[in-house]
């Protein structure tokens, strides 16, 4: 057996009555003085210094991201249910303002997203982040409830 695995052997039957603390005394006095082993020293990656130019350009590139606003753009293209008298777009408009979720309250959506309607179209706007998939997932909620799905 090598000298890890009757190490390992004695530190479970030893966890079994002492505290985390004494554990890691009894770890140290196993393998300085039984083993002689040399302690595994666990070093943390040393960092180089980083000339204070390039520090100011990383909070540059920061700052910039986050004036940046991104502005995201969803569709949902109705027409096929319109036409067959199926769908009414407004009514869908209006049950995504009330049930899109912003910040952990629903229905206020503020000026961050706008939900607008034509009669074939739903246009939602985003100027923050905001996923297609929860879209989505309202949409086929949405035509659940009406019995369209």
């Amino acid at each position: 057996m090598s000298k890890y695995i009757i190490y390992n052997k004695l530190l479970k039957k030893e966890r079994r009555s002492l505290s985390f603390s004494l554990i890691e005394r009894v770890r140290l006095i196993l393998i300085n003085n039984y083993y002689k082993l040399i302690p595994m020293a666990t070093k943390k990656p040393t960092t180089t210094a980083v000339p204070k130019e390039a520090k100011i350009k990383k909070e540059a590139t920061k700052k910039e991201a986050v004036e940046a606003k991104v502005t995201r753009s969803f569709t949902i293209d109705c027409t096929k249910p319109v036409e067959d008298k199926v769908f009414n777009t407004t009514n869908f408009a209006e049950y995504l303002r009330q049930r899109i979720k912003i910040g952990g309250r629903t229905g206020h959506l503020g000026e961050s997203v706008k939900v607008g309607n034509d009669e074939k179209k739903v246009t939602v706007r985003a100027d923050i982040a905001f996923s297609k998939r929860y879209l989505k997932y309202l949409t086929k909620k949405y035509l659940k409830r009406h019995s369209l799905r």
